[in-house]
């Protein structure tokens, strides 16, 4: 078994080199300089695989370290901040929320034994691995992995050596619990895992409240130092994923899930494995908002390219709201959580969170790139649209690029308001529930800001698409400039975040920024647009 899962190892090593080859030979300084016999077997690709795979740990660890910061660390100094009276300690806090959202979600959401990938596929239907040894290897393989690499991000955040060591080995405990109760719902109970995602997203909820809205409301934590910390208690999770684990290693039905979980449908069936999530979220059902749609005279004076986007607009209009309308549910949800807290807050309460509100001004560069919509709606227009249309030469043109990017982008930027439409309202509800209406006019700057904010993230995205188009037929990003600049975009939000600014200040800058960008984005879309704008 364990040299079966050595050569799976060596395998997902080459694999892993190659997918990196790849990355480089994307590149444009690289591209006519690393030929394609580097994807050849040899002895130095050998080494320099294992080199790539030791790497990737290495960014899995700073994955890691990123997830700690955004769910462990930055919910600590939010509550901090904002519960006026509030007992939160760093350690426990930290722990709790570690607890709840690793332990508990983690174990019950990310299964390892369940997934499909294309990976599984070339193991158990390319090179004919036994799907026990796989399975089991997989899991192992994770089990360890995560153990050290969450055991050294939580020494880092200064948790302490014991306590760090408790929650990994309760973590790992769980995880082995977690993939047993999702394998005997699978076998056993197929009506709820038919319905997988609605369980997911219940377990998510149900953790997220625990993790942090209940503190928020209640000012204190709900401890699990009694739970987690407990000899007995602690032996017995420990005893249960030891024996869950000894289940899952001698499990008999592995071929029989193999089979399920991965059966070939035709020759490029690992393609449309990967490309199975990134496609339902774009994916257009026919007669999404009906023949209706296509029956209006309310664009009989538009012409060309304006016509036949507007007409797609109004008929998959469902399909480019989806994503808007699932981020302002969030924000919905948010703004309950805080009226909830604030009729019961007090006047000291108020008072923290309305300076609060008013100081935000740089922030919201952050919050907004990150609320934005405009990329997932290109990504729907891609591939219910362009991706036909590419193929005629006229599509692709300089006067039909700019004619296209030009419509979407008011149609964008109309779309992407309503989300920062729906931030407005909360912040006018945090005014009166604050006390502080007649102070108004000091909240009309930031509302001023999070609009301007939106349209430079709509801006942003629809020109990204339409100068790269970074997608392939089967929605897989296949340009790393695409990645390197929304990475790069991400920390100028967080730069900008830290800069001493006032609200005058911020939307000067955000409305030369929206200039420049706008005169930039036109000039490279008709530029660069037509080399770049076709199928991956």
């Amino acid at each position: 078994m364990f040299k079966k899962l050595l050569l799976e190892q060596v395998i997902s090593f080459e694999n892993s080199f190659n997918g990196f080859i790849y990355f480089l030979r994307e590149l444009p300084f690289f591209e006519k300089r690393i030929s394609y016999e580097f994807f050849q077997h040899n002895k130095f690709k050998h080494v320099l695989s294992i080199v790539t795979f030791i790497f990737g740990i290495f960014v899995k660890f700073l994955g890691r370290l990123v997830y700690a910061a955004a769910f462990l660390m930055i919910p600590y100094i939010i509550l901090k901040q904002f519960v006026v009276g509030n007992t939160f300690q760093y350690e426990e806090t930290v722990i709790n929320i570690f607890f709840m959202m690793n332990c508990v979600c983690g174990s019950l959401v990310n299964t390892v034994i369940l997934s499909s990938s294309d990976e599984d596929y070339m193991m158990l239907n390319v090179l004919k691995i036994n799907p026990k040894e796989h399975y089991v290897g997989e899991l192992l393989f994770k089990l360890i992995v995560d153990f050290f690499v969450f055991f050294g991000v939580l020494c880092i955040f200064d948790i302490g050596v014991l306590n760090s060591l408790i929650l990994v080995i309760l973590m790992t405990a769980f995880r082995c619990i977690g993939e047993l109760l999702s394998l005997l719902i699978y076998s056993k109970i197929p009506y709820i895992y038919k319905r997988i995602v609605n369980f997911d997203v219940i377990v998510i909820l149900v953790c997220v409240y625990f993790a942090y809205v209940n503190p928020f409301l209640r000012g204190k934590m709900v401890s699990v130092d009694a739970f987690a910390f407990n000899p007995v208690l602690l032996g017995v999770i420990c005893s249960l994923g030891l024996i869950s684990l000894i289940i899952l290693c001698n499990y008999k039905y592995y071929p029989r899930l193999a089979r399920k979980r991965v059966k070939r449908v035709d020759t490029e069936y690992a393609e449309e494995i990967q490309a199975r999530s990134r496609i339902r979220e774009v994916k257009a059902k026919h007669n999404v908002t009906g023949t209706a749609a296509l029956c209006t005279n309310r664009h009989e004076r538009k012409a060309g390219y304006s016509y036949l986007n507007n007409i797609f607009f109004d008929r998959n209009k469902k399909l480019l709201l989806k994503s808007p309308n699932k981020r302002i549910i969030w924000l919905l949800a948010i703004t309950v959580v805080l009226i909830a807290y604030l009729l019961t807050a007090g006047s000291e309460a108020k008072e923290k969170i309305w300076n609060t509100m008013i100081g935000m001004d740089t922030v919201w560069f952050f919050i907004m790139y990150l609320l934005s919509c405009s990329h997932r709606m290109c990504r729907a227009i891609f591939y219910n649209c362009d991706k036909d249309m590419m193929r005629y030469s006229y599509y692709t043109k300089k006067s039909a690029l700019v004619a296209n990017f030009i419509v979407r982008l008011k149609k964008f930027i109309l779309i992407d308001l309503r989300t920062a439409g729906v931030i407005i309202i909360g912040m006018c509800i945090v005014t009166a529930l604050t006390e502080h209406l007649r102070d108004f006019t000091a909240v009309v700057p930031g509302m001023i800001i999070v609009v301007l904010f939106s349209i430079l993230a709509s801006i942003y995205h629809v020109a990204m698409y339409h100068v790269i188009q970074p997608y392939n037929e089967h929605m897989k990003v296949k340009k790393p400039m695409f990645t390197i600049c929304n990475v790069l975009i991400g920390i100028i939000g967080l730069v900008f975040w830290e800069l001493p600014m006032n609200a005058a200040g911020v939307m000067v800058v955000q409305l030369i920024g929206i200039v420049a960008l706008m005169v930039f984005a036109y000039v490279l879309v008709k530029e660069f647009g037509p080399d770049n704008f076709y199928v991956k």
